[in-house]
């Protein structure tokens, strides 16, 4: 078993922010699938988005530049169908993220872009629909108290219809998890000051309906299975000091998986690359004591639901590396590295075969696979 996946890994490109100029350092002599991707580089008030290949990143070509507030970068999402980009944007006029964003449309095909909305919450990127024609978004609404607010949880139709699912003026705040792939159902985490819940609305009746408790305190990187029957994500397991888990629960609310437990946060979670097992940055070592020192390791890590087996992807890290994305046919993953002011972007191999430096900019990050027609 260990010697098949270890023919399924791969490293292909490593996108380094750091330096100025473009560079591309091409290796000879490997070999994988050709995929076109979609990637942001940006700085403090500016992003680019690039389509780009996997075999050969210096013949990327830029898709548009996004003017934004400073430190406030756009944030993006790719439509299942990789034909469109959804993005929430603050603007330099906006004073409050929570409540100055606007939610833009952007056809890759055309290079058009059209605003949507206004007054949305930025923080939130926006959720596809699986026919790639819906958008789910928040809002953060002030009540006349001015100290009091609603969330309102959105859906828009791009062929033109617009709805509120959800308005909740009793929790901590709502967060967008994402459609069942029948399109039925959409889930999200309810924030309330005992922890994180799991919800789900039925789409056809607009009904919310609660499933499980999620977390005591604070969840991240909740995900949907792609045959919709779990939600994975990182929590806070337990009150104990540094209790944090990988955990999925069944969308009916009744199994509640552990797939590992530690002392510190840094999971990351994803599905994958087969429909029994997941992908996981396994921390180990501590936290810095001293500013600047690096104390923190990790191994990127394919987990299987019985708990042995586990297969270890490349090579010990001093810094976090943080799965992001399986390619469709499950044989490259997609990763982003952290370390000091460095942020590198890698899809794995057994080698290195690309390896870029975008110039004058601070940091990278992974939007989608784009549709091969392009």
């Amino acid at each position: 078993m260990v010697s098949n996946l270890k023919t399924r890994i791969l490293i292909l490109i490593s996108i380094v922010c750091m330096g100025s100029g473009f560079t591309a350092i091409a290796q000879e002599n490997y070999s994988s699938e050709s995929r076109k991707f979609i990637y942001m580089e940006g700085s403090k008030e500016t992003t680019r988005i690039w389509m780009s290949y996997t075999h050969n990143i210096e013949s990327r070509s830029l898709l548009t530049k996004i003017t934004h507030a400073e430190g406030y970068p756009i944030k993006a999402s790719l439509s299942p169908d990789g034909t469109k980009i959804a993005y929430t944007l603050l603007s330099s006029s906006g004073q409050n993220p929570s409540l100055d964003g606007s939610l833009f449309f952007m056809d890759i095909e055309k290079q058009s872009q059209v605003k949507l909305d206004k007054g949305i919450n930025y923080y939130i990127a926006p959720r596809w629909s699986q026919d790639s024609t819906k958008l789910v978004y928040l809002k953060t609404v002030v009540l006349s108290d001015q100290e009091s607010y609603r969330t309102e949880l959105c859906l828009l139709d791009l062929r033109g219809s617009r709805s509120i699912l959800l308005e909740d003026d009793e929790s901590l705040g709502i967060s967008p998890i994402g459609y069942s792939p029948n399109g039925k159902q959409f889930y999200f985490d309810r924030i309330i000051s005992e922890g994180d819940e799991l919800w789900a609305i039925d789409l056809s009746t607009n009904t919310r309906r609660f499933i499980a408790p999620i977390s005591i305190g604070a969840a991240w990187n909740l995900a949907i299975s792609p045959d919709g029957s779990e939600i994975l994500g990182s929590v806070i397991e337990s009150r104990e000091p540094a209790s944090y888990a990988v955990v999925s629960i069944s969308v009916d609310g009744k199994r509640r998986h552990v797939w590992t437990k530690g002392a510190q946060r840094h999971y990351t979670p994803i599905w994958g690359p087969k429909a029994d097992e997941i992908t996981a940055n396994i921390p180990y070592g501590a936290y810095p004591t001293i500013p600047g020192e690096n104390n923190y390791k990790g191994e990127l890590k394919i987990l299987n639901r019985k708990g042995k087996d586990e297969l270890k992807i490349g090579e010990s890290n001093d810094w976090m590396d943080a799965p992001i994305s399986w390619l469709p046919n499950r044989n490259q993953l997609i990763f982003e590295r952290y370390r000091y002011s460095r942020n590198d972007l890698l899809i794995m191999n057994n080698k290195i075969a690309n390896q870029i430096s975008p110039s004058n900019s601070s940091w990278v990050m992974f939007v989608g696979w784009a549709n091969e027609a392009y």
